[in-house]
């Protein structure tokens, strides 16, 4: 049996940190949110080599839920990135990746029991938003693994966003907030905010990936689309390919 090579291991967690970061274009502040790091900082040192503060176990678990990755594929003992089994895992969690305790922010005219029990709260929001728009059910019979990794992303972040801006702007407002982004996604409207413009690319994926699921022409399509419906730009895999990564994958399992 091989000897373990923590210095092996280091090396390519921290050269997939950063692609998979690039990927997305993420800044570190952004990922930090999402990983539920109190600091960017710390993130840092998760793309140098040697690596002088070293991710826990909680923020393995956290980028494996977010993202859909593979650690394994991440610490270099695997080719896949992503399997069928880390992805329903992370899309199994997913409704329960961003809850917000009344501590986190200062509301003076709102008691704590009346939040607890608000349907404006996020986790409300974002539970609707996958029941009405993504379901898991529909996800996992119709797109194609490629696709789903990068929905789950996408709707992760998504739920990011509307955390951030519960934090920072709450009011009473926020349902209106969720059809406002729920027109976005349907191309109705264009959103303003600095965190989604940040990245124009995240919205039109939005759209083919919801119009994949349930076409606007009202014509049948088949239970399972074997293909992806996204454009290069979130072929994840050819990226890997491009910065010298070898990878397999297999489409569907």
């Amino acid at each position: 049996m091989p000897e373990y090579s923590y210095e092996f291991s280091d090396y390519n967690f921290s050269k997939k940190m950063y692609l998979l970061r690039n990927f997305y274009q993420l800044s570190f502040r952004e990922l930090s949110s999402l990983l539920n790091y109190k600091s960017k900082g710390n993130l840092t040192f998760f793309e140098k080599f040697p690596m002088q503060n070293k991710p826990s176990y909680q923020a393995l678990i956290n980028l494996q839920q977010v993202f859909g990755i593979s650690i394994d594929w991440m610490l270099g003992y695997s080719k896949f990135p992503y399997t069928n089994e880390t992805i329903q895992c992370a899309e199994a969690q997913q409704a329960d990746r961003f809850i917000i305790k009344t501590s986190t922010f200062d509301m003076p005219d709102v008691s704590p029991k009346n939040i607890v029990h608000s349907f404006d709260r996020p986790e409300y929001i974002i539970d609707s938003l996958k029941r009405t728009v993504f379901p898991n059910i529909v996800i996992q019979r119709k797109l194609c693994l490629a696709d789903r990794f990068v929905l789950l992303f996408l709707l992760n972040f998504l739920s990011y966003y509307m955390i951030k801006f519960y934090v920072e702007h709450y009011n009473s407002k926020i349902l209106q907030q969720l059809n406002h982004l729920l027109q976005v996604v349907n191309g109705e409207i264009t959103l303003k905010s600095e965190t989604i413009t940040r990245h124009p690319d995240y919205l039109p994926a939005f759209s083919k990936l919801e119009n994949a699921l349930f076409p606007q022409n009202g014509e049948e399509q088949a239970n399972t689309l074997n293909q992806s419906v996204l454009d290069e730009r979130w072929d994840f895999l050819k990226y890997l390919n491009d910065n010298n990564i070898e990878v397999q994958i297999n489409n569907r399992n």
